[in-house]
């Protein structure tokens, strides 16, 4: 690990920094900030990478007082060759990038505000701000702008969308590497809600890819050339871009690694145009201090004296409109709101602005605390969900607060209640073949038994990552290439419910270790439930997952399918 800041430099610097202010006769010093990154911490980093078996991790720390003091720790791998990480090394930011997004759109709006858009709004907005209704942004009768719920279709605003209220789950199963923003945005007026408009916070990635469209649709431009022009290059973010071709041409990009280190492909590397708004910057600890020093000036870049964000937006995107998590039983945290691209919650007293991102292979935390001036950003090239980035975020306020730590996190499991089901009356041949939905296209599944092309070819793919799970009678699989998996396999639990997980296998490997393994996001894990009528497989249901923190009870020949599902597919 390489701490780039000398703090005896700094210290130094700052002592020889005592000046009087002209006309007053009064002495002022600068404020002198105790380093961050120290052995302690380092020692805790390295434990937590060990316990969560972490290929390499960069910390970048940023205090804003007087004067602009930055910190740099990087321990640690980026390569399959043992690149070591540095504080110019790149990683995905994820979902990072929505804060990007929501502070594009207030540019924008700040931009027709003063006369300087290029492009004119529907005669129906008389003002462009985050209370605008989305319907107003997208006018006539085939319009890009519907949703299923004629009543938020209309009332819904910028903020409703961005602030996850918008009634949508989780309908990430539903685009494509086809899909280009205008596609992932029609769709919608096909994805069932889960909720009623502000009825209660459900995450939706695809109101991000909305975001993406109206910035390229109002401001004449390509949505990562407006943000690259008014945000990237006034704030010196020269390493930050969206293309992974860039990022690979720096010599700086980190390779991006699954829990078990098996090495896997950046995973948006052919979708650039359609994941920009809502997770497709590249970056790292450097760029994004720059970021964060600026957040911590609201808005205005503290080197150069230049709003990048105007105060109205920051305010908005910052403040939160909307509960998460409405209680807590973790006394050390408050309730946790949201605003638009930006967490905000109490830790131990400390009010933290924050939010985590994620894809295969990276995960990033970015934070800013205004009360202590202070600001953080952590990524890893591997994918334990936000553990580790977390807890050392909060292991640096612990140790600012003086306070001990709460208990070292264990990592996430997934685990399914053992169900003693019951067998179906139709045999799994019953329900092979293809279903199809408006929303999510088709999906073909296959037995053990199948003996088409098409599945030979996604047997032999299985066989070859699983040949310890011998395919049997009770799993059916297929090949269903969307954009964060490439497979799923159903496996039967009762009745004619099964467990859904998806995944991407690598039958030939992948890097240098060619040996057959699969990628699996946690999060993609539902229920499908074949819909039978009178002996017949009319449908299947998916349900369960596609909202955070919601219980739906498992629905085994209860009730109207239709109504159930989070999508409904029918059998072709």
């Amino acid at each position: 690990m390489v701490l780039v800041e000398s703090w005896l430099s700094v210290i130094l610097r700052l002592l020889s920094l005592r000046a009087s202010t002209p006309g007053d006769g009064v002495l002022k010093s600068q404020t002198i900030v105790p380093p961050t990154i120290t052995p302690e911490l380092s020692r805790y980093v390295e434990g937590m990478m060990e316990k969560f078996a972490v290929p390499g991790l960069s910390l970048g720390i940023i205090h804003s007082r007087d004067q602009i003091i930055e910190e740099y720790g990087h321990w640690g791998i980026r390569s399959e060759d043992g690149d070591e990480v540095t504080k110019k090394t790149l990683f995905s930011i994820g979902s990072c990038s929505k804060a990007f997004a929501t502070a594009a759109l207030g540019i924008l709006m700040d931009d027709f505000s003063n006369g300087r858009n290029v492009t004119a709004l529907p005669p129906s907005i008389t003002k462009f701000s985050y209370d605008t209704k989305v319907h107003e942004l997208f006018p006539g009768e085939d319009s890009d702008w519907k949703l299923v719920d004629k009543w938020a279709s209309s009332k819904a605003n910028l903020r409703d969308v961005l602030g996850h209220v918008s009634g949508l789950p989780r309908h990430d199963l539903s685009y494509t590497a086809a899909d280009s923003p205008k596609d992932v945005v029609r769709r919608m007026r096909h994805l069932k809600p889960t909720f009623e408009l502000r009825e209660r916070f459900s995450y939706n990635n695809q109101m991000f890819i909305l975001a993406a469209h109206i910035i390229a649709t109002y401001s004449g431009k390509p949505y990562k050339t407006f943000v690259k022009e008014r945000i990237f290059d006034p704030l010196g973010m020269s390493s930050t871009t969206f293309s992974a071709q860039e990022a690979e041409r720096s010599g700086h990009f980190s390779q991006a690694f699954t829990t078990d280190n098996r090495r896997i492909p950046f995973w948006l590397a052919d979708i650039e145009e359609l994941i920009t708004g809502a997770g497709g910057i590249i970056s790292n600890t450097v760029d994004m201090n720059k970021w964060l020093a600026m957040l911590l000036n609201d808005g205005v870049d503290p080197r150069s004296n230049l709003t990048v964000v105007p105060k109205f937006a920051f305010d908005e995107v910052t403040t939160a409109h909307y509960i998460v998590s409405g209680k807590t039983d973790n006394p050390s945290f408050s309730v946790n709101g949201y605003g638009m691209g930006w967490a905000r919650f109490s830790y131990k007293g400390f009010d933290v602005i924050t939010h985590n991102g994620g894809l295969p292979g990276f995960l990033t935390t970015v934070a800013f605390v205004p009360s202590q001036r202070l600001g953080v950003v952590s990524f890893i090239n591997t994918a334990i969900a936000p553990t580790v980035n977390s807890a050392v975020l909060y292991s640096i306020l612990d140790r600012i607060a003086g306070s001990p730590p709460d208990s070292v996190p264990e990592a996430p499991r997934t685990v399914h209640p053992v169900v003693q089901g019951v067998p179906s009356t139709l045999s799994l041949e019953a329900f092979t073949g293809t279903y199809n939905d408006t929303g999510y296209g088709s999906i073909a599944f296959c037995s053990s038994a199948s003996t088409s092309e098409y599945c030979k070819g996604v047997l032999s793919d299985f066989a070859a990552v699983y040949p310890d799970q011998p395919q049997h009678n009770r799993t059916l699989y297929a090949a269903w290439p969307r954009v964060w998996i490439r497979h799923v396999r159903l496996v039967h639990y009762d009745g004619n419910s099964f467990r859904l997980g998806g995944m991407t296998l690598f039958p030939n490997g992948h890097g240098r270790n060619h040996t057959p393994f699969a990628e699996r996001p946690g999060e993609v894990d539902y229920v499908a439930e074949f819909d039978v009528k009178d002996g017949v497989v009319k449908g299947l249901a998916f349900y369960g997952g596609f909202a955070e923190d919601v219980e739906q009870p498992v629905q085994t020949g209860e009730g109207n399918l239709t109504e159930i599902a989070d999508v409904y597919f029918r059998k072709v």
